[in-house]
């Protein structure tokens, strides 16, 4: 067993830092944390497990954040290996897997992580669990590790090519996803696996880096290489593993998610100077379409650090994450209004604020006043009103230029809190 050492990363009460990093933010914000330091290295992996619990794994640490990534614990695991993949089958049982046949367990929220002793030591590259409990571990070389319980495990293989992806549509139907368009089905909780042929671009490498499902559809991520015609990924789409509907993404999707129809993907390329790019889409229908979040531009070095590999992990349609190199991406703070307030709609206008004058904007129910609370992004107080009147002219006039976060209260209860940026 392998007894966790917590340490305590960044003590800041609720507001999370920001790196000074150039991005240009459709849509949704995408906001970098800067609250959680990763160790190196390229891979790693991200898991929202609830509104306010993540995990994230990196090269034998396990971070954890009960308060949606304001502050963090990180837990060395003493397993000096790259981690690549982790999930929870419920609030205190999780596994997460890496290279050299690590498998470890935790049935305690993480407090305590055990490593199961394997006799593969081929990379194990992602994990997933059913409804009733059972582990499905995948990896090089065909390599399938499985447990009904978790503590009992099973070594076998399915073929030779490297697996990259497994999921379950419950308990008994499941698929697992590999190199070079490889896809295996199963209906009978994995006692036997049968090939999926899929038509595929034959003049491209077609590796399926994720399998998905969502409302019983299952979602394919076809990465597809850059062989003069440009970076370029297929979403597979289908209900039956026979009829398929399939759009073309510009960029490498590395990592997709859905929830109920709604899809948010990570991706990137390189462009044909000493550079690339890293986005993160959302799809509104079912993948047809993708709109772009966040897009960022690194050359150089940051490119071998940022480039690589990237993972996102979504919480309902509350709050999502995306790890890629040594950092983490996040939403906003998302707060669950009351009865009384869940039609309020707040927000900030202008923003950003240039004349030093901002109002607080209702589109919901009628507001009379706010108390008002404004934070840097230290965590620092820095105004506390009471009495704020809304679409009225609220001076900030004495705030420099920066990032800053205004706390909407109306009887003592937060309703909202907005980010501004002071130019």
């Amino acid at each position: 067993m392998y007894m966790m050492k917590k340490l305590l990363l960044f003590t800041s009460l609720f507001i999370f830092f920001y790196t000074t990093v150039s991005a240009q933010v459709v849509g949704e914000d995408w906001d970098d944390l800067a609250s959680i330091q990763l160790t190196s290295g390229a891979y790693g992996d991200v898991f929202a497990q609830s509104l306010d619990t993540v995990y994230v794994v990196k090269n034998g640490y396990i971070y954890k954040s009960d308060d949606q990534g304001f502050t963090w614990s990180a837990y060395n695991t003493g397993v000096q290996k790259e981690f690549r993949d982790v999930t929870f089958s419920n609030v205190n049982t999780g596994y997460t897997v890496g290279a050299q046949g690590a498998l470890l367990t935790t049935v305690d929220a993480g407090g305590n992580w055990n490593l199961v002793s394997l006799t593969t030591t081929n990379d194990l590259l992602a994990v997933a669990t059913t409804p009733n409990g059972s582990v499905w571990c995948v990896g090089t070389n065909g390599t399938i590790v499985n447990s009904a319980d978790g503590v009992n495990w099973t070594e076998s293989t399915l073929g030779s090519e490297t697996l990259l992806s497994v999921a379950f549509k419950n308990n008994l139907e499941g698929v697992i996803s590999g190199v070079n368009g490889v896809l295996y089905h199963t209906t009978d909780g994995g006692a036997s696996w049968q090939n999926v042929s899929l038509s595929l671009n034959p003049n491209y490498d077609t590796d399926i880096m994720k399998v998905e499902y969502s409302n019983g559809d299952l979602f394919l991520s076809v990465g597809l290489d850059d062989l003069g015609n440009g970076m370029v990924s297929y979403v597979l789409y289908s209900s039956d593993l026979t009829n398929w509907t399939e759009h073309t993404s510009y960029g490498m999707i590395k990592d997709l998610t859905f929830f109920n129809g709604v899809g948010h993907a990570v991706g990137g390329d390189y462009a044909l100077c000493d550079c690339c790019v890293f986005y993160i889409y959302k799809s509104t229908d079912l993948g047809v379409s993708w709109t772009e979040q966040l897009v960022q531009n690194f050359t150089g070095n940051q490119c071998s650090m940022y480039y690589g590999f990237r993972r996102i992990s979504m919480y309902k349609d509350q709050v999502g994450y995306v790890i890629s190199g040594p950092r983490v991406y996040k939403t906003p703070m998302y707060f669950t209004a009351t009865e009384n307030f869940k039609n309020i709609d707040l927000s900030i206008s202008p923003n950003p604020v240039k004349d030093g004058f901002l109002t607080i904007v209702n589109k919901g129910d009628a507001v009379a006043s706010l108390a008002v609370k404004v934070y840097n992004i230290q965590g620092e107080l820095l105004k506390d009103l009471e009495g704020v009147v809304v679409n009225e002219p609220l001076d900030v006039r004495e705030l420099t230029t920066g990032i800053y976060f205004l706390e909407m209260t109306i009887d003592e209860t937060v309703v909202e809190t907005k980010k501004f940026v002071r130019e």
